[in-house]
């Protein structure tokens, strides 16, 4: 168990957040997660020769700080670098929530204003913030209680092994990007079989990845798996079907979907998963697909504010089919390939064989 944390550690603070000497490093943790912040900030030490401060929350509220200080301070800093531990209870693929169609509605009614318990089974979207400007390193980890071993070891044998194993890798994942960005891709079609899904991309969007460039050239990773692909969805151009997976408040279930004209055909879902979409209005929309190293994810819901070619300063700046839902739902398509075609026409095959051809 240790060991886990021990190699986890320094693979945050070398592979994500490629920390360096001179650095002011602060750690948001919840207070049950407190010990391996602590952990981190021992190790952070060595590095930066500067004090690390962990900053202590229970359910999103302040708490207080710990300030550490290292044995030979360096007098002057060269910057602040922010990690936040986020305190998982389960892993993601674990079930959750039990829930029967005969009781859904009270379910769904009760859990819709509690924002950590959606947030603990992944329903909430990233918040808005409009006209923001990433300045300093930053990365968000997740992490488990001190007792919980074995999620300690489902994380070993699954999401660690996601993480970047080079430390200078930093070229590579540029230049994935680049690539994707260059086919100037219009459309999808996602094949398996005898179903098509047919998709436009937005418009004045890209894709992007979890590594960032700060304009002094300061490198980091912003999460834990580096190797993901997202750009954001024209929501009104929908059109086919597909069968995917999903967790609906942690429970794996499957569903046969279908879409016209944007619009999610609803009549043949499960009770419970109309149950979640009528939470919201444009929850049932796709927001964005996200290219994983052998799989993809599909997020009904919120768009992402990152993959816009720019940032919006004010909420009437927001493209007309960015979808701003508050809610979300990943899903788990099975598809055999990907064609992308360009905005010339030209058609060639971006995925096959769980494997993102780049």
């Amino acid at each position: 168990m240790k060991n886990i944390q021990i190699k986890y550690t320094n693979k945050i603070l070398n592979n994500l957040l490629l920390l360096q000497k001179g650095e002011d490093l602060t750690i948001n943790t919840e207070r049950e997660s407190q010990y391996f912040a602590k952990m981190i900030s021992q190790a952070a030490l060595m590095i930066t020769q500067r004090p690390v401060n962990i900053v202590i929350t229970e359910n999103g509220k302040f708490l207080s700080t710990a300030p550490y200080d290292p044995e030979e301070c360096l007098p002057t800093s060269k910057g602040t670098v922010l990690l936040r531990l986020e305190l998982w209870s389960k892993m993601p693929n674990d079930v959750g929530f039990p829930f029967s169609e005969e009781i859904d509605e009270v379910i769904f009614e009760e859990l819709k204003n509690k924002t950590p318990e959606m947030a603990k089974y992944n329903h909430l979207s990233n918040p808005l913030i409009l006209d923001r400007f990433i300045s300093i390193p930053w990365c968000k980890v997740p992490v488990f209680k001190e007792s919980d071993t074995t999620l300690w070891k489902k994380f070993n044998d699954t999401f660690l092994k996601e993480i970047p194993k080079v430390k200078n890798n930093e070229l590579f994942f540029t230049e994935k990007r680049i690539t994707l960005n260059s086919f100037k891709i219009q459309k999808l079609k996602l094949i398996k079989e005898d179903s098509l899904l047919e998709i436009k991309l937005q418009e004045n969007s890209k894709w992007i990845n979890c590594f960032n460039v700060l304009t002094n050239d300061r490198c980091f990773f912003s999460e834990i798996q580096a190797n993901k692909y997202i750009h954001n969805l024209n929501c009104e151009s929908v059109n086919g079907c597909f069968q995917a997976s999903y967790y609906l408040l942690g429970k794996k279930m499957q569903e046969n979907f279908e879409f016209k004209n944007g619009k999610l055909l609803t009549h043949k879902l499960s009770k419970p998963l109309i149950k979640f979409f009528e939470l919201e209005q444009n929850l049932s929309r796709l927001g964005y697909i996200t290219f994983l190293e052998n799989s993809i994810i599909l997020t009904f819901g919120n768009s992402n504010l990152d993959s816009l070619t720019f940032q919006p300063k004010e909420q009437n700046e927001i493209p007309k089919n960015f979808n701003l839902a508050f809610y979300k739902l990943e899903v788990f398509p099975h598809f055999d390939k990907v064609v992308a075609i360009s905005e010339e026409g030209k058609e060639s095959t971006l995925y096959m064989n769980n494997t993102l051809l780049l």
